[in-house]
């Protein structure tokens, strides 16, 4: 099978072209007003998720920490950190500690819906039916979603701990990081087939994501090197003061929230130009 390169051009110049018309930037920028709210719950899921594979919650805080410092830099983690303790105080009894679980997971899957919402004005989507019944089916899906999350996060603590056993007993070996950055992108591949498959309030084939999945898991991968060199060259958090660690987390999701909604958009023009909905001009997919 040969790669047809001209072809390839073309859907990732329409993609560009949709990127613009649709204005996926606003779209990224309210999502990252979204993610900043939603964050805090979030980090909780996670650290909550990852404990019951460490065994303890402050060593499953402190590896994701370690691995958002990568990323956002010192002080980015620092600010994470104590959005985990501001939001994960005890209740007092059973009941106030499942009163603050469930307002937990719905303050997080608000994220997903917002994602959704996102991901359905770039397919152009006409929503009809009853407007209770999709605002349930929204909901339930962004519970899903947080489900999800936690799995994912769970599979690659799990992933990342089973490569550093490797390296640790095979001293000899000077590729794990290729290794390590290879298994991200499989991950990330997986999650974001799942994401631009049941994102969309339409019937997607599997065949129509894959692309646009690993080509937007290897754009994260490469993003994320490029903006920690960015973030530790020119210290922009200085710039900003107290707020600077805030605000290097708000560029990092905008910047990288676009890359996932330009892989929306390619996987758009891929299911019209090869998948299934090749021969329709305009798809809004439909949902009754």
């Amino acid at each position: 099978m040969t790669v047809n390169f001209p072809k390839i051009k073309e859907m990732v110049l329409k993609a560009g072209a949709n990127f613009g018309s649709d204005n996926v930037p606003r779209l990224a920028a309210a999502f990252s007003f979204y993610a900043i709210l939603s964050l805090a719950p979030l980090l909780v899921l996670a650290v909550v998720a990852a404990g019951y594979f460490y065994g303890h919650r402050v060593d499953a805080q402190r590896t994701l920490l370690e691995h958002a410092s990568s990323a956002v830099g010192r002080q980015g983690a620092e600010l994470l950190r104590q959005m985990i303790q501001g939001a994960n105080k005890p209740g007092v009894g059973a009941i106030a500690t499942i009163v603050s679980l469930i307002v937990t997971f719905f303050s997080a899957s608000n994220l997903f819906i917002q994602l959704s919402d996102s991901v359905n004005t770039i397919w152009k989507v006409a929503v009809t039916g009853s407007m209770v019944r999709n605002l349930i089916a929204s909901r339930v899906i962004a519970f899903l979603s947080v489900l999800v999350f936690g799995a994912v996060v769970l599979l690659w603590l799990g992933v990342d701990s089973w490569l550093g056993w490797l390296e640790k007993h095979t001293s000899g070996f000077q590729g794990w990081q290729v290794v390590s950055l290879g298994m991200t992108v499989i991950i990330l591949s997986g999650l974001f087939a799942v994401s631009l498959k049941s994102l969309p309030r339409g019937r997607l084939q599997w065949r129509d994501v894959w692309p646009g999945a690993v080509i937007t898991a290897v754009g994260l991968g490469i993003s994320k090197l490029l903006l920690s060199l960015y973030f530790s060259t020119f210290n922009v958090s200085a710039a900003y003061g107290s707020a600077g660690a805030l605000v290097v987390i708000l560029l990092w999701i905008y910047y990288t929230s676009q890359i996932y909604f330009f892989g929306v958009e390619l996987t758009c023009v891929y299911a019209h130009e090869y998948g299934s909905l090749r021969g329709i001009d305009e798809s809004p997919l439909e949902r009754s």
